[in-house]
Order: C-alpha cells, then structure tokens, then sequence
C-alpha cells in the first residue's frame, strides 16, 4: 500500500509480474477502510457506523427482554454488545491514536458512546462527561485505546526473537520495578 496526501502528486505505475497494479482511492484491509491518502477520519467513521448499530441491538434486546428501565442491565448489554464486541478498539491503533494527545470529545465513535450513557441516565447532553463517565463506571474512550495499544506494543516486545529488545525490556523493567523479567 501507498499513501499520498498530496492530491496533485504524480503518482509512480507499480507493477507485478509485468502487470501494472490498478490504482484505487480507498481500499478495506482487514476491514479497516484505507483511503488514498491514508487518513484515519473514513476508518473511525466505519467504526462509529458500527458501534451505532451495537448500540441500536443494545436497546432492541433491551425492549424484547423488558428491561429497557433497568439501567445496570442495559449497560451490562452494552458491554457485550458495544464495547468488548472490538467495534470500539479494532484498528485503534491507527485510527484513535490522534485523540490521544487532543480532544476525544470530537471522535465520534466516543461522541455515541457518550450518548448512550447520558440517554440511558436521561440527564441532559450538556451534563459533564467526567460525571456521567464515573456514575455509569465507565471510563473514557481515550483511555481502554490506549491501554489497548499499549499493551499490543507490550505483548510483541515480550514475544520478539529480537536480543536487543529483550534486553530494552530488561532495562526497562530493571529501572522501573522490582521484578524480574
């Protein structure tokens, strides 16, 4: 795969086995939407299309079991359904990354998630986030991506054949515990 963000750059023919390579504006990869000029926006919107249907079969199972009023239910739904269901974190990597160091409030697989909590506490959308995050036990978006990518980065570092990595991590983990590794 090559990106280009400049819409005007000449762009070079690729070829296989002597057969030019078609040149296309946006590509799914393992169900991750890539667009040419590889910016994350179309890939955490397909995300946050997916996350609203989650949420949609979170309140349809509610109604068809009854108990749609029961809150702690309804969230118990949403954690199967919604968030450990991957919509959440599949290719957070990439594409939440940003929100990370700025304003998650603007991503909108977060925007959804919020809304859900304020509509199943019925307060209104201008009620603080932090308030509505701790009543419902939750925690914010920015921090399950991170600790998401955080521990992948941590799992490959452990799992490399690599002698020099083994030996950062040994440092890493002799600087800042006491434990050995």
């Amino acid at each position: 795969m090559v990106f280009f963000s400049s819409g005007n750059s000449t762009i070079p023919t690729f070829t296989y086995a002597g057969t030019p390579l078609e040149l296309v504006t946006h590509f799914k990869y393992l169900g991750f939407a890539l667009t040419r000029d590889g910016s994350m926006h179309t890939a955490a919107e397909k995300i946050a299309d997916n996350f609203r249907s989650a949420i949609a079969r979170v309140y349809r199972t509610g109604d068809s079991k009854g108990i749609k009023h029961r809150k702690h239910a309804m969230l118990w739904l949403f954690q199967i359904f919604a968030s450990t269901a991957g919509f959440y974190f599949y290719g957070c990597e990439a594409w939440a990354t940003s929100s990370l160091t700025h304003d998650s409030s603007k991503i909108t697989p977060y925007i959804f998630h919020l809304g859900f909590l304020k509509r199943l506490l019925g307060v209104k959308k201008s009620t603080d986030t932090n308030c509505v995050l701790h009543e419902t036990g939750q925690m914010p978006a920015f921090f399950y991506w991170f600790r998401c990518i955080i521990i992948r980065f941590w799992n490959s570092l452990l799992s490399s054949n690599n002698p020099l990595l083994e030996k950062v991590v040994q440092a890493v983990v002799a600087n800042h515990c006491h434990c050995k590794v």
